[in-house]
């Protein structure tokens, strides 16, 4: 999700719940990267939770769409498809994001753009939030499995991805 994994998560799969133990959060009986996605015996096609931010109350069902051999020569995980951009970590769940997207209409853009455009008194540095968010919504539908890719390489050598 390109999310940077400050909120509390778990994952439920066959009604046991996985996860990293935080002091004040969750405490979980099993260490996440000593588990294989095999040792879980999924069945294809079958679903397991994901819930991340329990405030926010984001909740992603995950289907094991195939299992296929390993290949030494490939980076795991790797992302085989997707659509659309992960919702900004910071738009706090499920309703207030359609309320974004919905606000953040072409239309609402681009009259906000004028605005700014019109605003004589505007310095570049006072907008670049607001810049930043209207971007996000304006390529909200697109997916970037490549990039996606990229992050999850730097996931498996260890290194900070978001």
């Amino acid at each position: 999700m390109g999310w940077d994994d400050s909120h509390l998560h778990r994952f439920l799969i066959h009604g046991k719940a996985y996860g990293i133990t935080r002091d004040g959060g969750l405490w979980l009986r099993d260490d996440p990267k000593q588990i294989r996605l095999s040792d879980l015996h999924l069945r294809i096609k079958e679903r397991f939770l994901y819930e991340y931010d329990f405030h926010a109350c984001w909740q992603h069902q995950i289907r094991l769409e195939r299992t296929l051999p390993f290949d030494p020569m490939q980076t795991y995980p790797r992302c085989i498809g997707g659509a659309r951009k992960a919702p900004p970590e910071w738009c706090n769940g499920t309703l207030a994001y359609l309320e974004q997207q919905q606000y953040f209409s072409i239309g609402h853009i681009g009259r906000r753009l004028l605005e700014i455009i019109e605003d004589e008194e505007a310095h570049v540095g006072d907008y670049q939030e607001e810049a930043a968010t209207m971007l996000y919504w304006l390529q909200a539908e697109t997916f970037d499995r490549s990039a996606t890719n990229r992050r999850l390489a730097l996931f498996a050598a260890g290194e900070k991805c978001w």
